[in-house]
């Protein structure tokens, strides 16, 4: 038995998941508490914005739960969140300035009473 080059076999692992991902695979979407799906079906990924799992046919949900870790480790890698984590960060960061703002503002009106405060009970027992 001849063995394959792992180049090829990895080209051929590429190119069934692209095949996968280019044509419209059936899938099933089960929330919590919901009955499993048939047996021809795996389990794929959970996505968790939805909370729902995800199941494709058994051969494809292999391909598809790869497509998926290998997208998330490539964005990792490239120091790029993937699009919700982006979005989630630029939100929290805006919060974040703006509730600093807020307390630099306060703080600052806070100093410019205690020092009103502290002139006029200056100016009182001078007076």
């Amino acid at each position: 038995m001849a063995s394959m080059d792992p180049s090829v076999a990895l080209v051929a692992i590429l190119v069934a998941i692209v095949v996968a991902m280019a044509l419209r695979i059936p899938e099933m979407t089960m929330t919590e508490g919901e009955m499993l799906p048939p047996w021809y079906y795996g389990y794929s990924y959970m996505d968790w914005p939805m909370m729902v799992a995800v199941f494709h046919p058994i051969p494809f949900n292999y391909l598809v739960r790869a497509q998926r870790e290998i997208a998330y480790l490539w964005d990792r890698t490239r120091s790029k969140w993937p699009e919700r984590d982006r979005e989630m960060a630029q939100i929290i960061r805006a919060h974040e300035l703006e509730a600093y703002k807020m307390g630099v503002e306060r703080g600052a009106g806070e100093l410019a009473k205690r020092i009103l405060n502290h002139l006029d009970g200056h100016s009182r027992l001078e007076g």
